[in-house]
């Protein structure tokens, strides 16, 4: 049988971004308020992304996350 359907309920905020040619570097935050079972927590992860430009498309690099509390 399938997966019961997530509950997860996370919030994301972009901090900050840079553009320089072909690269673009994002830094966001996910403020996460519930797990996938439904069990309510107050968890930030900070994440950095690293895009290129190929062409007319953007490709993900890098990326980089971490566990940086909780709540915003």
């Amino acid at each position: 049988p399938p997966p019961p359907p997530s509950k997860e309920n996370i919030d994301s905020t972009v901090r900050d971004f840079s553009l320089h040619k072909d690269t673009a570097i994002i830094y966001y935050v996910n403020h996460r308020t519930m797990r996938a079972d439904g069990t309510p927590v107050d968890e930030s992860f900070d994440f950095v992304h690293v895009w290129m430009r190929d062409g007319d498309d953007w490709k993900i690099m890098a990326s980089m996350s971490r566990l940086s509390g909780t709540g915003k």
